[in-house]
């Protein structure tokens, strides 16, 4: 078998295979496409996309069913949540960093039409991560074994650097993607063990190594 042919079989992420694939990826997009939203546009949203309808009165219908599903106790919006795909601030939901990489595996097509403000977005937001890290050596899935803390200094010197490009987001996909073909659970590791795990990466830290050098 051809590694395409095993790598589509393999990369699987929970969120994107069970009966709840259509409501999640459309909730992932709406916040990629939006920044932030409240529950009800999110829910307009997916009426839009999922159950579209010219009538009025049966899209505000549709939008209050689908507002029913998502916002409920065990709804999608607390999985997603839970999981650490989406955050909620004071009623405006976001794409965490775990979904922005999720999405930008199920949706390549995102990656080709990244602008730099993307790319700067979501490295901010991986610096902000990577700082929260605790401290000391952790016990990552498949037995891995590594040191949560050791990027932390490194990822603040690199940020300027790294967001000018933002095809660096792409690395951090493409990584991401070999860890699933390793059996890492993108459902069950949270934002700061996927971090770790990614800071950790023999390819990631080869671009750390040489951009550190560059900076010092």
């Amino acid at each position: 078998m051809s590694r395409k042919k095993a790598e589509k079989r393999n990369l699987k992420i929970g969120i994107f295979t069970d009966k709840s694939k259509q409501y999640n990826l459309a909730i992932l997009e709406a916040l990629y496409e939006r920044g932030t939203a409240t529950t009800w546009q999110i829910a307009k949203t997916l009426q839009h996309q999922l159950k579209f309808t010219q009538n009025k009165q049966a899209a505000t219908y549709r939008t209050q069913n689908i507002y029913g599903v998502i916002q409920r106790k065990g709804g999608r919006l607390q999985d997603l949540e839970e999981k650490g795909y989406i955050l909620c601030n004071e009623g405006l939901w976001s794409i965490h960093i775990k979904g922005r990489i999720a999405l930008g595996i199920q949706r390549p097509d995102l990656l080709e039409r990244e602008s730099e403000s993307y790319g700067r977005w979501f490295l901010k937001s991986f610096k902000e991560t990577v700082e929260k890290i605790p401290e000391g050596i952790a016990k990552a899935p498949l037995g891995i074994t590594i040191d949560r803390g050791l990027y932390r200094k490194d990822m603040t010197k690199l940020l300027e650097s790294f967001t000018r490009n933002p095809q660096v987001f792409k690395i951090f996909v493409d990584e991401t993607k070999e860890l699933l073909l390793s059996g890492i659970d993108l459902d069950r590791i949270d934002e700061y063990t996927l971090a770790a795990l990614l800071m950790a990466r023999k390819r990631i830290r080869k671009i750390i190594r040489r951009k550190v050098k560059e900076l010092s």
